[in-house]
């Protein structure tokens, strides 16, 4: 119980254990992440430069995609859905038609 007090007492003061670990030897790092989506070279890339904090013990790193990103992450995923969608409906009403 006692470690399980310190560990909340350190979250509150900002400083958090590693979520695999549990090692407090983690550091912050400035960083560029691309993220390739499906379908190919053609499609676009999205780029974030997050603030990574990785665990210098276990190789565990972490980081939020911020909102103007993830809304790109998110609306080329729908549209990819959207035109999988079509392709499917068009395959199978050519089905039907022979």
């Amino acid at each position: 119980m006692c470690n399980l007090l310190n560990i909340l007492g350190d979250m509150e003061a900002g400083f958090l254990f590693c979520k695999r670990c549990l090692s407090e030897n983690q550091r912050p790092f400035k960083t560029e992440i691309v993220f390739h989506l499906p379908g190919g070279l053609a499609e676009p890339l999205v780029w974030v430069f997050p603030d990574v904090v990785a665990c210098l013990n276990c190789g565990f790193a972490e980081f939020d995609v911020p909102s103007e990103q993830l809304c790109a992450l998110s609306r080329h995923a729908d549209i990819r859905e959207f035109l999988q969608q079509l392709t499917n409906e068009k395959k199978k009403n050519d089905g039907e038609s022979t």
